[in-house]
């Protein structure tokens, strides 16, 4: 029968790409990871990893378990919490994952309301690309999300709103909006929503300038402060910039761009109790701006 342990044991080497890595993050020895996962083999039927120069890659096989046992871990991790949380007035948690844009400039509004709801609701906080959001949240690592495009799956569901728009920027006198194809563009990596969205006027323009890849919005603002490029970035988080003209907007098609912030949750699934109290109070905040827009599981 499969354990937790050898679901565990197949995450880790998937993530660390490496038995011996993975080893060290389990605390436990190499050979120990090995039987786990030669178990494991046993079980299924078939081989889980392959040889990929030092380290070790998953089959498709391995890829596929690995994939559900995320999802089994989350919701073990999950059941154990609710229970947790109706012990004896124990702190529960709510995990919530957000996107790099948003973290920038709301993590302010997302958390100072926890304080009220303390001692009994804390919360922690990941940050990481839209991709990586959405693989935390599929795998139950998170309860919700906070990004900038809505999901594509059937999996997730909108929960709530916030108005957000992004604005195309550059230091004032280097970038000109009928000279766009020959600035440098400062975007961020591939799997962001910022990155995509600024693809999509780069298409409408039907250029294809130099681009120069930056890992996170505040960076690219220092960047195009500084004259570097051009930059598509939230109106918020660049208004200071805006306003003593260490940044001036350039007008181009398709901008300024509308793209609110959802709050994110699993389709057909009830939010943990936590969470729920953390939403149902952030949406009580006038001055948060987020508004609901499905009905709730």
């Amino acid at each position: 029968m499969l354990t937790l342990h050898q679901l565990e044991v197949l995450v880790a080497v998937a993530e660390t790409g490496s038995v011996g890595a993975a080893a060290e993050q389990l605390v436990v020895t190499q050979p120990a990871v090995s039987a786990s996962v030669a178990a494991l083999e046993r079980q299924v039927g078939t081989k889980l990893l392959a040889r990929a120069g030092r380290g070790v890659v998953l089959t498709q096989e391995g890829e596929t378990l690995a994939r559900y046992a995320r999802q089994i871990l989350g919701l073990v991790s999950e059941a154990v919490a609710a229970v947790e949380g109706q012990g004896a007035g124990e702190q529960a948690t709510v995990h919530l994952g957000v996107v790099t844009a948003a973290a920038q400039h709301l993590v302010g509004q997302l958390l100072v309301h926890v304080n009220e709801l303390r001692p009994r609701i804390g919360i922690e906080l990941e940050v990481g690309n839209r991709a990586r959001i959405w693989q935390l949240l599929n795998a139950r690592a998170i309860d919700l999300a906070v990004t900038g495009r809505p999901p594509a799956s059937g999996e997730f569901t909108v929960l709530a709103e916030r108005p957000n728009e992004l604005v195309l920027v550059c230091r004032p006198g280097t970038v000109w909006a009928r000279r766009l194809a020959d600035a440098t563009w400062l975007v961020r990596e591939p799997g962001s929503g910022t990155r995509a969205s600024a693809e999509e006027v780069i298409a409408q323009l039907g250029i294809e300038p130099a681009r120069a890849v930056i890992g996170s919005n505040a960076a690219i603002q220092k960047a195009a402060e500084a004259g570097v490029g051009v930059a598509l970035l939230p109106r918020e988080a660049a208004e200071e910039a805006l306003a003593t003209r260490a940044l001036v907007r350039v007008a181009a098609p398709g901008t300024p761009m509308s793209r609110p912030w959802y709050i994110v949750g699993r389709a057909g699934e009830p939010l943990p109790a936590p969470a729920r109290r953390w939403l149902d109070h952030l949406l009580a905040q006038p001055e948060a701006r987020f508004v609901p827009v499905a009905q709730r599981p």
